[in-house]
């Protein structure tokens, strides 16, 4: 916001799908895909709800992506990094900054 204006909107967060908002771990502004601009990563906790480990929290990341006129979610990023077969190397921000920029690399 400035001055009272809302200057951006961000896309929904990946984990705004049917579980439920445990807690916030980590925020952090970095240039992911190497085009000067800064790139927001947010890291949070969610359960289900449901069944015998439907309280245990489980971690969800999205990446928000710079542009001139606002931010952009890319889906295949968003799915990446939640795939659970990453779950255990995705632990810290610095784990995101590396596994997006070497997705960035690879184009």
């Amino acid at each position: 916001m400035q001055n009272g204006k809302v200057l951006y909107e961000l896309p929904d967060y990946y984990g705004n799908k049917s579980w439920s908002f445990d807690d916030v771990i980590a925020v952090a502004f970095k240039d992911l895909n190497y085009d000067n601009l800064k790139d927001i990563i947010v890291m949070t906790n969610y359960i289900t709800g449901m069944g015998p480990s439907g309280m245990e929290p489980f971690r969800v990341i999205d990446v928000y992506f710079q542009k001139k006129d606002g931010f952009k979610q890319y889906e295949d990023i968003s799915e990446k990094l939640n795939d659970p077969k990453n779950y255990k190397q995705l632990k810290t921000i610095k784990d995101v900054v590396i596994t997006v920029r070497k997705m960035f690399e690879l184009e």
